[in-house]
């Protein structure tokens, strides 16, 4: 946890120092603090720290609206601090993607590990994120793979085997990736 960046975006100046304070102590670097959420939103993007500590009511940008960004965006988990304990803050937070929520006022110990939990959670999405873009990948390489073999096989008169051989071997002597050379004997069927 020694050397995490974070950036804080708080609109209460009073606080915000305390969580800075907090942060700091347990031994995270706080990349910004600050009570301006679009500040806070072009720093998350250009220097993408390991987690980001939001309230709601940000001069410029709100919280909420910040978490869904960076959500959506697969930038840095977020861990939502409230004021109240109310249920309104905390249904919106949950709808943004949030990865943590705290209620003030919040212990050392309670941030950090919160903030803990939201880096392991990001870092675990994020892996089985790129696990299913490289499957699709796969699948799609197959799929048109299978198409060119098709195309190959009923043209040239070659058996499975031979039309994929010969697709290899376009691939690797001009080294493309076989999804390219598939879609390349597929394009020039039509």
């Amino acid at each position: 946890m020694s050397g995490r960046r974070v950036v804080i975006a708080y609109g209460d100046p009073a606080y915000l120092r305390v969580l800075k304070d907090q942060v700091t102590q347990a031994g995270y670097l706080v990349t910004m603090a600050t009570d301006n959420g679009r500040q806070a939103g072009q720093v998350v993007f250009s220097r993408q720290p390991d987690v980001v500590l939001l309230g709601h009511r940000l001069a410029g940008r709100d919280g909420i609206e910040l978490a869904r960004v960076f959500s959506e965006q697969w930038v840095a988990p977020a861990v939502f601090i409230s004021d109240e304990a109310g249920c309104e803050d905390l249904g919106l937070a949950c709808q943004a993607g949030i990865y943590g929520y705290l209620i003030r006022p919040v212990e050392q110990i309670q941030l950090v590990a919160a903030m803990e939990v939201a880096v392991a959670q990001f870092r675990a999405f994020v892996h089985m994120w790129e696990e299913d873009r490289n499957l699709k990948e796969a699948l799609e390489t197959r799929r048109v793979a299978e198409i060119a073999k098709g195309i190959l096989m009923e043209r040239l008169c070659l058996s499975e085997r031979e039309a994929y051989q010969m697709l290899r071997k376009e691939s690797m002597d001009h080294g493309l990736p076989m999804r390219l050379v598939a879609k390349r004997v597929i394009e020039e069927a039509r």
